[in-house]
């Protein structure tokens, strides 16, 4: 294999490693974005049931029952975390397990260094 062909395969190679690699980027940060935006409606919807709850309290008795609701809220509000947080580390680990498959797969294209040419002098 001659240089130029030698220098023409591993800047093909590379590019298509970028491009890889900007996919698995582009890929999760939507994917990633839509969690956030679905985990944003939840939070903002609960916090609008919370308040329209406090301000229908008018007695000792519409006071426990918040105070219930509550309690039964922060119950909800824990476990979404906890699902947002398996989210962030199901994606976390997706984009590790394709980065690593995009630099597997450019190391298959380099020659080894048993296959070089020794230099000329």
């Amino acid at each position: 294999m001659d240089f130029a062909s030698s220098v023409k395969q591993k800047a093909a190679a590379t590019y298509q490693l970028g491009e890889s690699l900007n996919k698995v980027v582009v890929d999760s940060i939507e994917q990633l974005a839509q969690a956030g935006v679905d985990s944003c409606g939840y939070y903002s919807e609960l916090g609008v049931q919370q308040l329209r709850a406090l301000s229908s309290v008018r007695d000792a008795n519409s006071l426990r029952d918040y105070f219930g609701s509550a309690i039964s809220a922060f119950g909800e509000v824990t476990k979404r975390a906890i699902g947002d947080a398996e989210i962030l580390a199901k994606a976390g680990a997706q984009v590790k397990s394709q980065v690593n498959e995009a630099i597997s797969s450019k190391q298959a294209v380099e020659p080894k260094p048993a296959e070089r040419k020794a230099p000329k002098v």
